[in-house]
């Protein structure tokens, strides 16, 4: 073992498993998105403060990132310009807030959030769009899809069709994506290319039993294969533990978004955002990344 990885996961997940499946998916959701909601209205202020540079706060070098009342701002060579919340980049943060709407999606649907729901989910949106975040743009475009998507299939199919649309096309047309795109000497796509290349090659080397979690071979060949950040979740479990991890956790994944309501069409557009979000980091290891699997609604088993 080149580090004690493995043993945080099982910590991790066990931990994760053993509360959330005891508490039930709409309170949980509730307090998730009061949660994530008060870090945003906290951290959007003193995001505006440094980026136009009025803060009276100053800014520490926390080693691996700068951060500004608790609030991560920068890496050591400058500022993010984009909105990280508490998280080490804004790519990260995307996935907690996404998170939040992805939970919502039925009520969403039915037009069932209260007045304070509707509010803490502006604030939350905003959060998203600050991130700057490629894939946090096109997750918020496909959870969008999801929510409208009755809507767009029935006789308000013009209205919704044109929401959808114009969304789509203001996420996709906007500088944070054409940037990305266009942009072949862009630090972060030639970082991500090279993680998701080689970690693809080590899942075609060892199919069955992967290059070992946490382990000195999977640290070398990752090296030789210029995965510098192991920035693709799903990607680096299964270079790690094999294809059958990820077919067992498609499978645990599809079971577990079902038992939380989430049916027919939504389901797979739920299932398409939760990917994206876990292909964007290496974040499958946290808790947050164990909600639609070991989350429930308790009348599911009644």
């Amino acid at each position: 073992m080149a580090d004690n990885q493995a043993l945080g996961f099982v910590f991790q997940s066990w931990g994760s498993y053993l509360i959330l499946s005891n508490t039930d998916f709409d309170s949980f959701k509730r307090k998730y998105l009061k949660v994530v909601f008060l870090m945003c209205a906290y951290a959007i202020p003193i995001y505006f403060l440094i980026e136009y540079e009025i803060s009276p706060f100053p800014i520490v070098d926390r080693g691996f990132y700068r951060s500004c009342m608790g609030v991560s701002v920068g890496w050591p060579s400058g500022l993010f310009h984009r909105f990280a919340g508490f998280y080490h980049e804004p790519g990260a943060c995307q996935i907690v807030l996404n998170l939040a709407l992805i939970l919502y999606i039925n009520n969403i649907q039915n037009w069932s959030l209260s007045k304070s729901e509707k509010r803490e989910m502006i604030v939350i949106l905003v959060g998203i769009i600050l991130t700057k975040s490629t894939g946090g743009y096109i997750i918020l475009l496909v959870i969008a899809l999801c929510c409208f998507w009755k809507k767009i299939m029935s006789r308000w199919f013009l209205p919704a069709f044109i929401v959808v649309f114009t969304c789509g096309y203001i996420i996709l047309m906007s500088d944070v994506v054409q940037d990305k795109i266009n942009n072949e000497s862009s630090a972060s796509l030639i970082s991500r290319q090279s993680d998701n290349l080689a970690m693809f090659q080590m899942v075609l080397e060892e199919p069955f039993i992967g290059w070992g979690l946490g382990s000195v071979d999977h640290l070398k060949r990752s090296d030789a294969l210029g995965n510098w950040s192991n920035s693709n979740g799903i990607l680096y479990m299964t270079s790690s533990v094999g294809i059958p991890w990820l077919i067992l956790y498609l499978a645990f994944l599809c079971i577990g978004i079902y038992r939380l309501g989430f049916r027919n069409i939504s389901l797979l557009f739920v299932l398409l955002a939760f990917l994206m979000m876990e292909s964007n980091e290496k974040f499958i290891e946290h808790p947050v990344s164990y909600i639609l699997l070991f989350l429930q609604r308790k009348e599911y088993f009644k």
